[in-house]
């Protein structure tokens, strides 16, 4: 299931940026993509609830870019996926982000997600590295879309 999962949240972003790729072009903040993202992912996961900068603990910081859950329910079967976007990542910035997705996957964790990726956005590709568990699931893949001029 998570390879479904992860598969079809990768094919969104791959579309999502294809057909916005002025957003990309144009250099604009990664919150203009990752709302777009987010409303595709809706109509992807429709028994789902897709929530972009989601804080549902008040004094808990973290706030994933997306996550696909069960609002108001609890436990591993009701936490889908969390999603952290950036454009032009660097090492420091998607290690930072790749260190927050394992904590929302860890088993046992306060919130245990079953998948989480993190997505890199360049200008003609996305770069994705998936984590399970808590941990790196496979080294980072790249995921082409053809930019038209």
């Amino acid at each position: 299931m998570e390879s479904i999962v992860v598969n079809k949240i990768i094919e969104t972003c791959s579309k999502v940026c294809f057909e916005n790729v002025s957003l990309i072009k144009n250099n604009c903040h990664e919150i203009s993509i990752t709302a777009k993202l987010m409303c595709a992912l809706s109509s992807k996961f429709t028994d789902w609830d897709v929530d972009i900068e989601y804080n549902r603990d008040v004094g808990d910081v973290k706030r994933p870019d997306i996550i696909i859950h069960k609002r108001k329910r609890k436990g591993r079967e009701n936490n889908l996926a969390i999603i952290e976007v950036k454009k032009n990542a660097c090492a420091r910035s998607a290690t930072e982000d790749l260190k927050i997705i394992c904590d929302f996957t860890t088993r046992g964790g306060q919130y245990c997600y079953q998948v989480g990726i993190f997505i890199n956005i360049l200008y003609n590709k996305i770069e994705y590295c998936v984590v399970k568990n808590g941990k790196i699931a496979n080294k980072l893949c790249t995921h082409a879309f053809v930019v038209l001029k």
